[in-house]
Protein backbone atom coordinates (compact mmCIF):
# COMPACT_ATOMS: atom_id res chain seq x y z
CA UNK A 1 0.00 0.00 0.00
CA UNK A 2 1.64 3.90 -0.86
CA UNK A 3 0.79 6.46 1.06
CA UNK A 4 0.67 10.46 -0.03
CA UNK A 5 2.17 13.12 2.98
CA UNK A 6 0.75 16.45 2.90
CA UNK A 7 2.04 19.18 4.91
CA UNK A 8 -0.12 21.44 7.19
CA UNK A 9 1.51 24.41 5.55
CA UNK A 10 -0.94 22.73 1.98
CA UNK A 11 -3.85 23.15 3.72
CA UNK A 12 -6.12 26.33 5.06
CA UNK A 13 -7.53 25.91 8.62
CA UNK A 14 -10.60 25.05 7.40
CA UNK A 15 -9.44 22.74 5.03
CA UNK A 16 -7.37 20.61 7.72
CA UNK A 17 -9.65 20.68 9.98
CA UNK A 18 -12.28 19.11 7.74
CA UNK A 19 -10.13 16.39 7.50
CA UNK A 20 -9.08 16.18 10.94
CA UNK A 21 -13.22 15.66 11.68
CA UNK A 22 -12.70 11.99 9.85
CA UNK A 23 -9.77 11.13 11.04
CA UNK A 24 -10.97 9.11 14.25
CA UNK A 25 -7.84 9.01 16.63
CA UNK A 26 -7.78 12.93 16.29
CA UNK A 27 -7.87 15.20 19.44
CA UNK A 28 -8.14 19.02 19.91
CA UNK A 29 -4.35 18.87 19.90
CA UNK A 30 -4.26 17.36 16.04
CA UNK A 31 -6.85 21.06 15.39
CA UNK A 32 -5.39 23.41 13.07
CA UNK A 33 -6.48 26.28 16.45
CA UNK A 34 -4.35 24.13 18.60
CA UNK A 35 -1.09 23.53 15.82
CA UNK A 36 -0.97 27.39 15.55
CA UNK A 37 -1.70 28.48 18.88
CA UNK A 38 1.34 26.16 20.01
CA UNK A 39 3.45 27.27 16.98
CA UNK A 40 3.15 30.94 18.16
CA UNK A 41 4.95 30.60 21.74
CA UNK A 42 8.51 30.60 19.85
CA UNK A 43 9.80 31.45 16.62
CA UNK A 44 11.82 29.26 16.26
CA UNK A 45 9.20 26.26 16.06
CA UNK A 46 9.03 24.62 12.85
CA UNK A 47 5.53 23.08 12.19
CA UNK A 48 6.16 19.65 10.55
CA UNK A 49 3.20 18.58 11.15
CA UNK A 50 1.45 16.55 8.06
CA UNK A 51 -1.67 14.63 6.81
CA UNK A 52 -1.46 10.85 5.08
CA UNK A 53 -3.32 9.83 2.51
CA UNK A 54 -3.70 6.10 0.82
CA UNK A 55 -3.32 5.40 -2.39
CA UNK A 56 -7.16 5.77 -2.65
CA UNK A 57 -6.85 9.14 -1.91
CA UNK A 58 -8.61 8.88 1.64
CA UNK A 59 -6.76 10.42 4.32
CA UNK A 60 -5.98 7.73 6.99
CA UNK A 61 -3.34 9.72 9.53
CA UNK A 62 -2.20 13.19 10.70
CA UNK A 63 0.72 13.54 12.84
CA UNK A 64 1.51 16.40 14.53
CA UNK A 65 5.19 18.09 15.00
CA UNK A 66 6.47 20.76 16.38
CA UNK A 67 10.46 21.15 16.22
CA UNK A 68 12.07 23.61 18.59
CA UNK A 69 15.78 25.04 17.97
CA UNK A 70 17.46 25.85 21.06
CA UNK A 71 20.91 27.45 21.33
CA UNK A 72 22.63 23.48 22.00
CA UNK A 73 19.75 20.92 20.43
CA UNK A 74 16.43 20.22 18.43
CA UNK A 75 13.96 19.03 20.83
CA UNK A 76 10.64 17.13 19.32
CA UNK A 77 7.99 19.47 20.85
CA UNK A 78 5.70 22.96 20.48
CA UNK A 79 8.30 24.93 23.12
CA UNK A 80 7.73 23.28 26.26
CA UNK A 81 4.29 21.57 24.86
CA UNK A 82 4.44 17.79 23.65
CA UNK A 83 2.97 17.01 20.65
CA UNK A 84 0.57 14.24 20.18
CA UNK A 85 0.47 10.62 19.27
CA UNK A 86 -0.14 10.08 15.77
CA UNK A 87 -3.80 10.08 14.71
CA UNK A 88 -4.89 7.23 12.52
CA UNK A 89 -8.54 5.90 11.37
CA UNK A 90 -10.06 3.14 13.08
CA UNK A 91 -9.56 0.54 10.42
CA UNK A 92 -8.64 -3.35 10.24
CA UNK A 93 -5.40 -4.92 11.52
CA UNK A 94 -3.78 -5.02 8.10
CA UNK A 95 -4.70 -2.03 7.10
CA UNK A 96 -3.78 0.29 10.36
CA UNK A 97 -0.65 -1.79 10.69
CA UNK A 98 1.15 -0.33 7.46
CA UNK A 99 -0.91 3.17 8.16
CA UNK A 100 1.43 2.83 11.30
CA UNK A 101 4.75 1.75 10.12
CA UNK A 102 4.57 4.21 7.66
CA UNK A 103 3.82 7.34 9.74
CA UNK A 104 6.78 6.14 12.38
CA UNK A 105 9.39 5.56 9.52
CA UNK A 106 8.39 9.36 8.64
CA UNK A 107 8.30 10.33 12.01
CA UNK A 108 11.96 8.54 12.73
CA UNK A 109 13.14 10.19 9.60
CA UNK A 110 12.09 13.83 10.54
CA UNK A 111 13.68 13.05 13.96
CA UNK A 112 17.19 12.08 12.00
CA UNK A 113 17.26 14.81 10.20
CA UNK A 114 17.04 17.33 12.68
CA UNK A 115 18.88 15.19 15.14
CA UNK A 116 16.46 14.65 17.78
CA UNK A 117 17.69 12.29 20.38
CA UNK A 118 14.73 11.76 22.59
CA UNK A 119 10.88 11.27 21.51
CA UNK A 120 8.24 12.31 23.95
CA UNK A 121 4.76 12.43 22.76
CA UNK A 122 0.95 12.81 25.06
CA UNK A 123 -2.24 10.50 24.39
CA UNK A 124 -5.21 12.60 25.03
CA UNK A 125 -8.08 10.28 26.24
CA UNK A 126 -10.87 12.39 23.91
CA UNK A 127 -10.79 12.05 20.17
CA UNK A 128 -13.05 11.86 17.49
CA UNK A 129 -14.24 8.31 17.80
CA UNK A 130 -15.30 9.58 21.70
CA UNK A 131 -17.39 12.13 20.24
CA UNK A 132 -19.16 9.91 17.69
CA UNK A 133 -20.12 7.67 20.08
CA UNK A 134 -20.95 9.62 23.19
CA UNK A 135 -18.47 7.67 24.98
CA UNK A 136 -15.07 8.42 26.61
CA UNK A 137 -13.32 4.83 25.19
CA UNK A 138 -9.54 3.10 25.93
CA UNK A 139 -8.95 1.74 22.52
CA UNK A 140 -5.96 2.20 21.05
CA UNK A 141 -4.39 4.11 23.80
CA UNK A 142 -1.42 2.18 24.56
CA UNK A 143 -0.74 1.42 20.87
CA UNK A 144 2.53 3.85 20.65
CA UNK A 145 3.94 1.53 23.14
CA UNK A 146 4.38 -0.87 19.73
CA UNK A 147 7.69 1.79 18.85
CA UNK A 148 8.20 3.43 22.46
CA UNK A 149 9.74 2.18 25.49
CA UNK A 150 8.76 4.38 28.59
CA UNK A 151 5.61 5.49 29.99
CA UNK A 152 4.04 7.91 32.50
CA UNK A 153 0.64 8.44 33.13
CA UNK A 154 -1.47 11.25 34.99
CA UNK A 155 -5.34 11.73 35.64
CA UNK A 156 -7.45 14.34 33.81
CA UNK A 157 -10.81 15.23 35.28
CA UNK A 158 -13.86 15.25 33.04
CA UNK A 159 -17.35 15.71 32.82
CA UNK A 160 -20.48 13.49 31.13
CA UNK A 161 -22.44 16.68 30.42
CA UNK A 162 -25.12 14.20 28.97
CA UNK A 163 -26.21 13.67 33.22
CA UNK A 164 -28.70 15.87 34.70
CA UNK A 165 -27.69 19.20 35.83
CA UNK A 166 -28.97 17.77 39.62
CA UNK A 167 -26.62 14.58 39.00
CA UNK A 168 -23.46 16.78 38.31
CA UNK A 169 -24.70 19.06 41.08
CA UNK A 170 -24.93 16.45 43.93
CA UNK A 171 -21.63 14.85 42.49
CA UNK A 172 -19.48 18.12 43.44
CA UNK A 173 -18.11 18.64 47.24
CA UNK A 174 -20.14 19.76 50.23
CA UNK A 175 -17.39 22.96 49.98
CA UNK A 176 -17.88 23.68 45.86
CA UNK A 177 -21.75 23.91 46.47
CA UNK A 178 -21.36 25.90 49.23
CA UNK A 179 -19.53 28.31 47.32
CA UNK A 180 -21.28 28.51 44.94
CA UNK A 181 -24.02 29.18 46.54
CA UNK A 182 -22.25 32.13 48.18
CA UNK A 183 -21.55 33.89 44.78
CA UNK A 184 -25.47 33.66 44.17
CA UNK A 185 -26.09 35.17 46.99
CA UNK A 186 -23.63 37.75 46.36
CA UNK A 187 -25.43 38.54 43.24
CA UNK A 188 -22.28 37.55 40.96
CA UNK A 189 -22.77 37.74 37.34
CA UNK A 190 -21.61 35.86 34.52
CA UNK A 191 -20.99 37.57 31.38
CA UNK A 192 -20.33 35.32 28.20
CA UNK A 193 -18.58 37.45 25.55
CA UNK A 194 -19.86 37.55 22.28
CA UNK A 195 -18.03 36.35 19.04
CA UNK A 196 -19.58 39.00 17.45
CA UNK A 197 -19.01 41.75 19.05
CA UNK A 198 -15.95 41.70 17.57
CA UNK A 199 -15.05 45.20 19.28
CA UNK A 200 -15.79 44.20 22.70
CA UNK A 201 -13.85 40.58 21.82
CA UNK A 202 -10.77 42.97 21.29
CA UNK A 203 -11.28 44.82 24.40
CA UNK A 204 -12.05 42.11 27.04
CA UNK A 205 -9.00 39.58 25.58
CA UNK A 206 -6.66 42.67 26.07
CA UNK A 207 -7.99 43.15 29.67
CA UNK A 208 -7.54 38.90 30.39
CA UNK A 209 -3.96 39.72 28.69
CA UNK A 210 -3.37 42.09 31.40
CA UNK A 211 -4.67 40.19 34.40
CA UNK A 212 -2.79 37.61 33.51
CA UNK A 213 0.81 39.71 33.61
CA UNK A 214 -0.63 41.37 36.96
CA UNK A 215 -1.21 37.81 38.31
CA UNK A 216 1.53 36.30 37.46
CA UNK A 217 4.19 39.73 37.70
CA UNK A 218 5.67 38.87 34.36
CA UNK A 219 5.38 37.95 31.45
CA UNK A 220 4.63 34.13 31.16
CA UNK A 221 4.33 33.51 27.15
CA UNK A 222 4.46 35.84 24.00
CA UNK A 223 1.66 38.32 22.78
CA UNK A 224 1.14 36.43 20.04
CA UNK A 225 -0.67 33.63 21.43
CA UNK A 226 -3.35 36.22 22.78
CA UNK A 227 -3.52 37.49 19.49
CA UNK A 228 -4.16 33.61 18.49
CA UNK A 229 -7.04 32.97 21.12
CA UNK A 230 -8.57 36.18 20.45
CA UNK A 231 -9.15 35.23 16.43
CA UNK A 232 -10.44 31.48 18.05
CA UNK A 233 -12.60 33.54 19.71
CA UNK A 234 -13.53 35.71 16.79
CA UNK A 235 -14.31 32.91 14.84
CA UNK A 236 -16.95 30.85 17.70
CA UNK A 237 -14.20 28.83 18.35
CA UNK A 238 -13.74 29.20 22.39
CA UNK A 239 -15.77 31.10 24.96
CA UNK A 240 -14.53 33.57 27.41
CA UNK A 241 -16.74 34.05 30.55
CA UNK A 242 -15.96 36.90 32.78
CA UNK A 243 -17.50 37.10 36.25
CA UNK A 244 -18.22 40.95 37.82
CA UNK A 245 -19.65 42.15 40.92
CA UNK A 246 -21.10 45.31 40.56
CA UNK A 247 -19.68 46.24 37.28
CA UNK A 248 -16.30 45.12 38.62
CA UNK A 249 -14.24 42.43 36.76
CA UNK A 250 -13.37 39.64 39.41
CA UNK A 251 -12.46 36.40 37.28
CA UNK A 252 -11.92 35.06 33.73
CA UNK A 253 -12.47 31.89 32.22
CA UNK A 254 -11.32 30.95 28.47
CA UNK A 255 -12.52 27.77 27.53
CA UNK A 256 -11.92 25.45 24.00
CA UNK A 257 -14.05 23.73 22.21
CA UNK A 258 -13.36 20.32 19.80
CA UNK A 259 -16.54 19.34 18.22
CA UNK A 260 -18.78 18.61 21.14
CA UNK A 261 -16.42 19.03 23.77
CA UNK A 262 -15.18 21.69 25.95
CA UNK A 263 -11.95 22.06 28.31
CA UNK A 264 -10.74 24.67 30.49
CA UNK A 265 -8.04 26.67 28.81
CA UNK A 266 -6.74 29.52 31.01
CA UNK A 267 -8.03 31.55 33.64
CA UNK A 268 -7.06 34.20 36.06
CA UNK A 269 -8.60 35.86 39.41
CA UNK A 270 -8.21 40.01 40.67
CA UNK A 271 -6.43 38.87 43.82
CA UNK A 272 -7.86 41.59 45.56
CA UNK A 273 -11.03 39.92 45.32
CA UNK A 274 -10.34 36.32 45.81
CA UNK A 275 -10.50 35.99 49.49
CA UNK A 276 -13.61 38.44 49.75
CA UNK A 277 -16.01 36.58 46.50
CA UNK A 278 -15.35 32.81 45.64
CA UNK A 279 -16.11 33.45 42.03
CA UNK A 280 -13.59 30.81 40.49
CA UNK A 281 -16.24 28.14 41.62
CA UNK A 282 -19.01 29.90 40.24
CA UNK A 283 -17.41 30.94 36.92
CA UNK A 284 -16.53 27.20 36.36
CA UNK A 285 -19.88 25.74 37.45
CA UNK A 286 -21.44 28.15 35.14
CA UNK A 287 -19.52 26.88 31.94
CA UNK A 288 -20.06 23.80 33.01
CA UNK A 289 -23.78 24.48 32.49
CA UNK A 290 -23.40 26.77 29.60
CA UNK A 291 -21.64 23.79 27.84
CA UNK A 292 -24.45 21.59 28.51
CA UNK A 293 -27.12 23.66 27.35
CA UNK A 294 -25.26 23.95 23.95
CA UNK A 295 -25.85 20.17 23.69
CA UNK A 296 -21.88 19.23 23.94
CA UNK A 297 -21.10 15.83 25.74
CA UNK A 298 -18.33 16.25 27.25
CA UNK A 299 -16.34 19.09 29.91
CA UNK A 300 -12.48 18.34 30.42
CA UNK A 301 -11.93 20.19 34.31
CA UNK A 302 -8.45 19.64 33.84
CA UNK A 303 -5.25 17.58 35.20
CA UNK A 304 -5.19 16.00 38.71
CA UNK A 305 -1.75 15.99 40.35
CA UNK A 306 -0.63 14.04 43.28
CA UNK A 307 2.78 14.56 45.72
CA UNK A 308 3.94 10.90 44.72
CA UNK A 309 3.72 11.82 40.57
CA UNK A 310 7.55 11.23 40.97
CA UNK A 311 7.14 14.53 42.82
CA UNK A 312 7.47 16.74 39.55
CA UNK A 313 4.92 19.24 40.32
CA UNK A 314 4.59 22.03 42.60
CA UNK A 315 2.77 22.14 45.34
CA UNK A 316 0.57 25.01 44.09
CA UNK A 317 -0.03 22.69 40.67
CA UNK A 318 -1.23 19.99 43.43
CA UNK A 319 -3.54 22.66 44.89
CA UNK A 320 -5.19 24.09 41.75
CA UNK A 321 -5.66 19.91 40.56
CA UNK A 322 -7.59 19.23 44.03
CA UNK A 323 -9.78 22.36 43.65
CA UNK A 324 -10.63 20.97 39.73
CA UNK A 325 -11.32 17.46 41.20
CA UNK A 326 -13.82 19.23 43.85
CA UNK A 327 -16.20 19.55 40.50
CA UNK A 328 -16.98 15.77 40.87
CA UNK A 329 -15.69 14.57 37.00
CA UNK A 330 -14.55 11.40 36.72
CA UNK A 331 -10.90 10.37 35.98
CA UNK A 332 -9.02 9.83 32.39
CA UNK A 333 -5.67 8.77 31.53
CA UNK A 334 -3.43 11.82 29.85
CA UNK A 335 -0.20 8.83 28.90
CA UNK A 336 3.30 10.53 28.27
CA UNK A 337 5.32 8.40 25.42
CA UNK A 338 9.15 8.53 25.63
CA UNK A 339 11.28 6.56 24.17
CA UNK A 340 15.33 7.65 22.81
CA UNK A 341 15.78 7.61 18.89
CA UNK A 342 18.16 4.73 19.15
CA UNK A 343 15.89 2.65 20.97
CA UNK A 344 13.03 2.83 18.38
CA UNK A 345 11.53 -0.70 17.93
CA UNK A 346 12.93 -0.86 14.37
CA UNK A 347 12.18 -4.19 14.55
CA UNK A 348 8.35 -3.45 14.39
CA UNK A 349 8.40 -1.09 11.67
CA UNK A 350 10.79 -3.41 9.41
CA UNK A 351 7.96 -6.18 9.64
Amino acid sequence: MNFIKSYFSEFDSKKWDSIIKTIDGATYLHSSDMIKYYTAFDKKIKNLSFLVRDQELNYVACVVIGITKTKSKNIYSFSETLCPTPALIDAKYSIRNRIKKYVWNEILTISKKFNIKILKLIQLPINNQCLRNKNISSAYSFESLQFLDNIDVINTLILNLRQSDEKIYNNMSKYRKRDIKRSIKENIKIDVIDFKDTKRVELEMEEFRLAHLKAAKRITRPKETWAYMEKILKLNKAKLFIATKDQNKLSFLFCGQFGKSAFGWSQVNYKKYEKTYPVRHYLEWYAIKYFKKKNFLFYEVGQRYYVNNKSKFSSKEIQISEFKERYGAKMYPIIYFESAINKINYGELNN
